[in-house]
This record gives C-alpha cells, sequence and structure tokens, in this order.
C-alpha cells in the first residue's frame, strides 16, 4: 500500500519530543530546527534534521534512510538501511502521520527516552513538515 500524498521533498518546520506522561514538551533541535524529508514513489525516503549549534558544540543531527511501506492509512513504517545512529541501521521505524494538503505532521511510537536528569520516560517525537514547493514559495513572496 503507498499513499501518493506523502510522496515529495517536505522542509521541517518543528521538532518536539513530547512527556506521555505530563505533556510537557521540549525542542531537542532547538526552536528553529532545519531538515528536510524525501519520499519517492519508488519505495525509498530520506531524513536529515539538524538542530541548532550552542556555542562550540557541533548542531545535533539526526539522518536515515531506508526503503518505506504504509501498512495502513495513517501509518509509515521505513526499514532503515543508513542512519546516524547506529542502532537504527536494521530496525524498523515507525511513524504515524497525517497530510493536510501541504502540511504532513509525522509522529513517533512512545519510546523510553532519557529527561533532562538522564531518567528513561515514556516520550513521543512530534515533526511538522511543509512540502517544498509550498515553502519556496512563500519564501520568494517575503522577498
Amino acid at each position: 500500500m503507498t499513499d501518493d500524498a506523502l510522496i515529495g521533498t517536505w522542509l521541517l518546520r518543528s521538532h518536539q519530543v513530547e512527556d506521555r506522561n505530563t505533556g510537557a514538551r521540549t525542542e531537542p533541535f532547538g526552536a528553529a530546527p532545519s531538515g528536510v524529508l524525501i519520499v519517492l514513489a519508488d519505495g525509498r525516503m530520506s531524513a536529515l534534521i539538524v538542530g541548532q549549534a550552542v556555542g562550540d558544540a557541533s548542531a545535533p543531527l539526526i539522518a536515515y534512510s531506508g526503503h518505506y511501506r504504509v501498512p495502513s492509512p495513517g501509518s509509515f513504517v521505513t526499514a532503515v538501511d543508513v542512519a546516524s545512529i547506529a542502532p537504527w541501521v536494521g530496525t524498523e521505524q515507525a511513524r504515524s502521520y497525517t497530510v493536510a494538503g501541504d502540511r504532513l505532521e509525522l509522529s513517533t511510537a512512545p519510546a523510553r527516552m532519557p529527561d533532562s536528569d538522564g531518567i528513561p520516560e515514556a516520550r513521543v517525537g512530534r515533526m511538522v513538515w511543509v512540502r517544498e514547493t509550498t515553502a519556496v514559495a512563500s519564501n520568494q513572496a517575503s522577498d
């Protein structure tokens, strides 16, 4: 099963992580992350998310790619074959999604991620993307 609404190039507008217990949200890549998600009709996807550098530290980065499938409406699963996070290689990364016009919202499955004190908590990643053609037109209109 495929979903033609996913096909295209998407630009990241926000990335938040929500604590499932408290509802508190953080922005691990900063308030203005950069990113691109490319979803091809042949079943290959690639994602790159780059955060804001703080001081002399390198900017946080996530990159991965693989073949995807849409097992059911609103569900997107990637069989990861290359990733900046080594343990992801050989795994399946599941995302739920909604597409409304040129806006794509992705959510990760709940996962145990450490909080600011290093204590693992159930967290969900939430990302908002816009179709590249829409973002380019918006940027040109503001010039």
